[in-house]
């Protein structure tokens, strides 16, 4: 990474900056609030295998997080 960044100081130098770096960031949690009703939707792709050759279908999740099964749906995207 030194080289390729065209850095000239030393190991010292890199190992300073990420520890400063890691230091100054931090992971951040926001809680998802969804009212009775509502519903969050995700999209992805997953493998799998139809007919025996291997496919990447994108599909949708559907979730109601409000209902006490937590009932998801999902299905494969035309």
């Amino acid at each position: 990474m030194v080289c390729r960044l065209c850095i000239t100081g030393g190991i010292t130098i890199v190992r300073d900056y990420v520890a400063g770096a890691k230091l100054r960031s931090r992971e951040v949690f926001i809680p998802l609030s969804h009212k009775p009703g509502h519903a969050q939707v995700d999209f992805g792709e997953a493998d799998g295998i139809i007919d025996g050759k291997l496919v990447r279908p994108v599909t949708k999740a559907t979730t109601f997080p409000k209902l006490s099964s937590k009932l998801t749906i999902s299905e494969m995207c035309a």
